[in-house]
């Protein structure tokens, strides 16, 4: 029993690797999903601040044709210079709100692309740092394996004595194939010592 336990140990390692790979693809794709969510409340922050200037557009414009026929019912010329400075004050406070509204919704299309691109580097990290951590579980897989044939199995207290006779064929197999990944000029060396 003791000597398989540095075998489900390396399976364990290889477990972990595609858990780990498996939890970076999700998180990617989880954070990529937002961005693109992200994108398109940008473009549709852009769409309602065009619609909402034109609204206030069209407001101001009937208000101020309202103000130009109430100076003309109270038999204001539209030559007056009070009169004309009155509806180009208004005109121009109906432009800076219009234009106000398209700012603030470029503003909230950029903070919407910039948490996107926050998003995505997000995304391509935890893809990366899965990778890492694939790769350290892997090795230390195959580090406990080794370690665990070595140490196990003969009961003798030198652990170097052991042989390939101490080790079930599936053990033998198994230290082949992870020391063929650390090096493969090893397993030439394996064959020659009758392993």
């Amino acid at each position: 029993m003791a000597g398989a336990m540095p075998a489900v140990s390396s399976i364990g390692g290889l477990v972990s690797a595609g858990g780990s790979l498996l939890k970076g693809r999700m998180t990617a794709n989880t954070l990529n999903a937002q961005a693109e969510m992200q994108r398109v409340q940008a473009e549709e922050a852009l769409q309602a601040g065009q619609y909402n200037a034109f609204r206030q557009e069209l407001v101001a414009k009937q208000a101020l044709g309202r103000a130009a026929a109430a100076y003309g019912a109270a038999g204001i010329t539209s030559g007056s210079t009070s009169a004309q400075s009155v509806l180009m004050a208004g005109a121009m406070n109906a432009e800076l709100d219009r234009q106000n509204i398209i700012h603030g919704s470029e503003i909230n299309a950029i903070n919407h692309e910039n948490q996107a691109s926050l998003d995505e580097f997000g995304g391509n990290s935890a893809l990366e740092g899965s990778y890492f951590s694939a790769i350290g579980s892997v090795l230390g897989g195959s580090s406990s394996l080794a370690g665990g044939i070595l140490t196990s199995g003969t009961g003798s207290e030198n652990p170097t004595s052991m042989t390939s006779a101490d080790l079930t064929s599936s053990e033998n197999d198994a230290l082949k194939t992870n020391l063929n990944r650390l090096n493969p000029s090893l397993l030439g060396e394996q064959e020659g010592l009758g392993m």
